[in-house]
């Protein structure tokens, strides 16, 4: 599988500084994605301005996809283990929803930020338990 060379396009939110970054992907949304949460996105200093391909001598630059070479390890987790886990997740889980259903109910900006943040953690923890279950 080919991957390409993409400029993606930054600039800082507070100095309006401009940066290019250099991304390798197979595609320009993967480039562009790659660079969310970490430099760019609503909690980030960075806004995007655009992802294109790298050109040289009239052609996009590309190489051959680089898979990761993780070795195959095992590690033999008893089910009580397992089920603890899942179960204090899945608990975790509830008690961040009723916490962000209560932020909810605070008629303010920062309520609901709150409570949004608790629901995309609880999203997160969510998936794990979730993860851990089908082990």
């Amino acid at each position: 599988m080919k991957e390409y060379k993409w400029s993606a396009g930054l600039r800082h939110k507070a100095t309006r500084e401009r940066l290019n970054v250099t991304v390798w992907a197979p595609t320009n949304d993967e480039a562009t994605h790659k660079l969310c949460g970490v430099l760019i996105g609503p909690e980030c200093e960075y806004e995007w301005t655009g992802t294109g391909p790298v050109y040289e001598n009239n052609q996009t630059v590309s190489r051959e996809a680089q898979t990761a070479q993780v070795p195959e390890v095992a590690y033999p987790i008893p089910q009580h283990h397992l089920t603890a886990a899942i179960e204090g997740l899945q608990d975790l889980v509830r008690r961040m929803e009723a916490d962000a259903a209560a932020f909810a109910m605070i008629a303010t900006r920062e309520g609901a930020l709150r409570s949004a943040e608790l629901m995309k953690r609880a999203e997160i923890v969510r998936q794990s338990a979730d993860f851990f279950l089908h082990l």
